[in-house]
């Protein structure tokens, strides 16, 4: 009896932290353990708690606990998976996710994190990657069959083409900031644009993009036989993922094939893997014809002006002096996520902070307030010859403002590799701090020359590791120019393509039109 009980404290618990109450939720979680001290899922929801609040020690022995009740417990070893992922532990993440699938082959969810995990790492190959994206839907095909409707009543309608955009980052996110723009400069003369938003917990950025679309579909609470459901009988014509393996993703949605075309762009930098996702907006720099494509399933369209057009946030503070002339020492820095901070990257980092005396290096991550995970990456540059005082750890901000202003603390910011920062890139190029990049072997490795580039700052790309530190060494050593750099920075930002939200839409909504007419032209069935 006690352990229905502590099952149905479970349930509750979980029903609480979806609603954003962790405080409660952890209480009902306790009590599921003092009714059963057996629980697994007691302790498994307990750890998504902790992780929730960065508490990752917690977490950690929580999922350890689960794992020892029940070994087998293919939800507790992918979300332990993950947690070692968010702490940059890529290598060790890789034998819970695998014992997690060889379990459960189907668990959606954990197939698309490793994918994930594997862009962060350098020696994992782009053919690695694709070949583990193509079992994704392999194993997960026969589930939604029984969900696929014909979509052909929606490829003679007559009138506004119509567009459909699926994501969960309809809300203050990296993402967010790239939507925008496209959203709101859309000509709705020629396209009904509609939003299937699966934000669970809607806020300002929600309510302004909700105010700029012609339909909005709440899918949240949606099964995605439901998702499919609503899109046919939206007669959308061409659907756009915004998300591809990254959390929250509606890939099996795209996989029962509701609209006659389908697109991926933007949330995820590699090949969906699947067969039903039909093109993939991209461009020339992030993916090179002839080189990228034989690692796609879907054909690759390459945008002129680039892939990507950021919306800088409105409450951005301004510009000021670079704080090498008050510290009189200068300091790199990095804002990217920690999964992108290999051990590689560290031994770079590490070369550059040698090589240019004095300086330091400031990182910021929400989980530098964990004490052992800043002890381990203080540990790292340890090894490298790299005293602790010379790095800065810097946890998260409550809001955006607070979060940019923090970029007045860093002279030059330092792209990671293989997987580039987007969002970060364009942060600090707003905020007047020059990027020195790499220009990798994917697109992942490539974005951060796709936006320097369209900025006009191709002198801070680099083509290896060699030219990457010198580049950075020479722009430290080069005060009068980064100064110069930083003063007129936003307004060539502001005047690039990268900022260009008109030229962008038109050049996307072309592509749509072609892709659409394309499919009329040879008349295709869907």
């Amino acid at each position: 009896m006690n352990d229905v009980m502590a099952l149905d404290a479970v349930h509750e618990g979980n029903c609480l932290r979806e609603q954003g109450n962790l405080e409660a939720a952890l209480q009902c979680f306790k009590m599921a353990m003092s009714l059963d001290a057996e629980c697994a899922e007691a302790y498994n929801y307990s750890a998504v708690v902790y992780f929730l609040k960065g508490m990752l020690a917690e977490a950690e022995a929580c999922y350890g606990r689960a794992l020892e009740l029940r070994s087998d417990y293919a939800e507790a070893l992918s979300n332990m998976a993950n947690l070692l992922n968010v702490q940059g532990k890529i290598s060790e993440s890789y034998n819970y996710y695998s014992r997690a699938l060889e379990i459960r082959p189907d668990l959606v969810h954990a197939r698309s994190n490793f994918l994930l995990s594997m862009n962060y790492n350098p020696d994992v190959t782009q053919e690695e990657i694709y070949l583990q994206s193509l079992k994704w839907e392999q194993c997960h095909l026969g589930r939604l069959k029984a969900m696929t409707r014909k979509t052909s009543k929606c490829l003679n309608r007559p009138g506004k083409l119509r567009i459909g955009y699926v994501s969960p980052d309809f809300r203050t996110h990296s993402v967010s900031y790239f939507i925008e723009p496209l959203l709101r400069a859309h000509d709705r003369n020629k396209y009904e644009i509609f939003c299937y938003s699966d934000v669970t917990c809607p806020d300002n950025v929600t309510c302004r993009l909700k105010a700029i679309c012609t339909e909005w579909r709440d899918i949240a609470r949606m099964t995605d036989y439901e998702v499919i459901s609503q899109i046919i009988d939206d007669e959308i014509q061409i659907l756009i993922d915004m998300t591809g393996h990254t959390g929250k993703n509606r890939l099996s949605v795209f996989m029962a094939k509701p609209a006659p075309v389908q697109v991926s762009w933007l949330g995820y930098p590699n090949t969906t893997g699947l067969s039903s996702m039909d093109y993939r907006l991209s461009d020339k720099i992030a993916d090179p014809e002839g080189e990228s494509d034989r690692w796609y399933t879907e054909r690759i369209v390459r945008l002129k002006h680039g892939f990507l057009c950021y919306a800088p946030p409105i409450d951005a503070p301004p510009v000021v002096n670079r704080p090498f002339y008050k510290n009189g020492f200068i300091t790199f820095g990095s804002f990217n996520s920690l999964p992108k901070l290999s051990p590689l990257l560290i031994s770079v980092w590490s070369q550059i902070l040698i090589k240019v005396e004095n300086s330091s290096l400031l990182l910021k991550s929400r989980f530098f307030t964990d004490t052992s995970l800043r002890e381990n990456y203080l540990n790292q540059f340890s090894l490298h010859g790299i005293k602790r005082d010379r790095i800065k750890l810097l946890s998260a901000e409550p809001d955006t403002k607070r979060h940019l202003e923090k970029y007045s603390e860093m002279d030059i910011a330092l792209d990671t590799f293989p997987y580039n920062g987007t969002t970060t890139t364009c942060e600090a190029l707003w905020m007047g701090v020059p990027v020195v990049t790499i220009c990798g072997n994917r697109h992942a490795g490539r974005v951060g020359a796709s936006i320097l580039h369209r900025v006009g700052l191709n002198a801070l790309i680099a083509n290896d590791i060699d030219a990457y530190v010198d580049i950075a060494i020479s722009l430290a050593n080069d005060h009068k120019y980064f100064s110069k750099l930083s003063r007129n920075m936003r307004w060539r930002v502001l005047k690039s393509p990268l900022c260009d939200s008109g030229r962008f839409a038109y050049a996307v909504e072309k592509e749509f039109t072609d892709m659409w007419s394309f499919l009329k032209r040879n008349n295709i069935s869907v």
